[in-house]
């Protein structure tokens, strides 16, 4: 009798085919994911005068009901007014964080003077900043080195106007080094570059994200601002 014995799976050309059992990330995981469509507001709102826009706004939405709309001042707009708003979240390890937005500058990018986005970790009387500043007239983005001054990186990137775009920083604010800024499709690694670093006792544990548009000229200015994520991250090795 003639035994027959099954061999490895192979292709028609001859290669090995094998099926691997595992468990598969597709995404690292997300700690907070503002949508806006959510009431209340729940960000805390500054700017210059009195009559500033920092709101829930349907005409803000990149995807479901609302987004949230900066506006600065209508009353006697002036060079270097500015929106600012920014919120504390409740994030035990914050060793690489992503956080990253989706923003449209509503007027032509020569009426903004730059859009900042900022990650602040307040841990252990250290206070670590990682934040990267977009000036539209130019299209040059800038990084606050550990002086807490606006360094300029990578080509500069002419964005357009009344468009979706997404920034995305990428940073360890325990030990105090960026990672990676991407803009739209475009990635520069800011790899081991150190963020701003200070003694800061006696304040409680947090972690911020807060964003800023400033007018050019006097002109009032809107963005648009969408889906905020703060996740853990594996990217850029940090």
């Amino acid at each position: 009798m003639v035994q027959l014995i099954r061999g490895p799976n192979v292709d028609s050309k001859g290669r090995l085919q094998a099926n691997v059992q595992a468990s598969v990330g597709f995404d690292d995981p997300i700690l907070v994911h503002d949508s806006f469509d959510e009431a209340p507001f729940g960000w805390n709102a500054t700017g210059t005068g009195a009559d500033y826009v920092a709101q829930r706004s349907p005409e803000a939405a990149y995807f479901g009901s609302f987004g949230c709309r900066l506006q600065t001042k209508l009353t006697a707009p002036a060079l270097n007014d500015y929106v600012d708003i920014e919120r504390d979240y409740a994030i035990s390890n914050r060793d690489i964080i992503k956080v990253s937005d989706l923003w449209k500058i509503v007027n032509p990018a020569a009426e903004v003077q730059s859009m900042t986005l900022t990650a602040t970790n307040q841990m252990a009387n250290i206070l670590g900043i990682a934040s990267i500043r977009y000036l539209p007239p130019t299209g040059q983005c800038y990084y606050l080195n550990a002086a807490g001054v606006y360094v300029a990186f990578g080509d500069p990137m002419l964005l357009c106007s009344d468009h979706w775009h997404r920034f995305a920083i990428i940073a360890n604010t325990t030990s105090g080094v960026y990672g990676s800024v991407t803009v739209d499709s475009t990635y520069m690694d800011l790899s081991d570059i150190p963020i701003q670093l200070a003694f800061s006792p006696g304040v409680p544990d947090y972690f911020n994200v807060a964003m800023r548009i400033i007018a050019a000229g006097a002109a009032q200015v809107t963005m648009d601002v969408d889906n905020i994520i703060v996740k853990y991250t594996s990217e850029g090795g940090i």
